[in-house]
């Protein structure tokens, strides 16, 4: 609806734009952990290639940076290795993944090992296969950390081009849309595996 026929959807079918809470996020934060996932398409026409940052703190999730462009791969992998440095240069180390599913692995792979050689830097994402259906994956996973105010996201990432890809894909994202999903998929992955590898909350049980 939004790009086809120029008619922006005010009220999210699944996603209500009243679920996305904005806070300042201070720098010197300590996190229980941080984690990155991609979502990268083959084409720079086609679908965008993606990412979401996360910080995990006391069961809470932070939204640190988003990417979410039609862009080559190499805008891509340099956005990555720059905000890598970025943040091992506060003290943080991203544990970072991307999606491998279907022949991903394979094609994306040597890129990524070449991109950490061009830049120097030896960080290079994980793969990471998901089988289970994407849209149930997406939906039973954002429902319950936006709904409970589980996620925040960084204020600064407010009117910037990426959050507003983002964000309208968010809030188009229904089971069967014809509309762009990457970014919903990259963020339930990035929330996922978040959860399990820093914990869900406070309790040591």
């Amino acid at each position: 609806q939004r790009e086809d026929y120029n008619n922006p959807i005010e009220k999210g079918k699944l996603f209500k734009a009243e679920w996305l809470k904005y806070e300042d996020i201070p720098n010197e934060m300590i996190f229980d952990g941080a984690i990155a996932h991609w979502d990268l398409s083959y084409t720079r026409n086609g679908d965008f290639k993606a990412c979401a940052i996360l910080g995990l703190k006391n069961g809470k999730i932070y939204l640190l940076d988003v990417f979410c462009r039609q862009c080559d791969l190499p805008e891509a992998m340099e956005w990555h290795f720059a905000k890598l440095r970025e943040y091992n240069k506060k003290g943080l180390s991203i544990l970072s993944f991307y999606d491998a599913s279907v022949a991903q692995a394979a094609v994306f792979l040597p890129s990524w090992l070449a991109a950490a050689e061009r830049e120097k830097y030896a960080s290079v994402p994980l793969p990471n296969h998901t089988s289970t259906d994407k849209h149930l994956r997406i939906e039973a996973t954002l429902t319950d950390v936006f709904f409970n105010k589980l996620i925040v996201v960084d204020k600064k990432l407010k009117d910037t081009n990426d959050w507003d890809k983002a964000s309208e894909q968010i809030l188009s994202f229904e089971k069967g849309t014809k509309a762009h999903d990457d970014f919903p998929d990259t963020l339930e992955n990035a929330v996922r595996l978040g959860r399990t590898y820093f914990g869900y909350s406070t309790s040591q049980d």
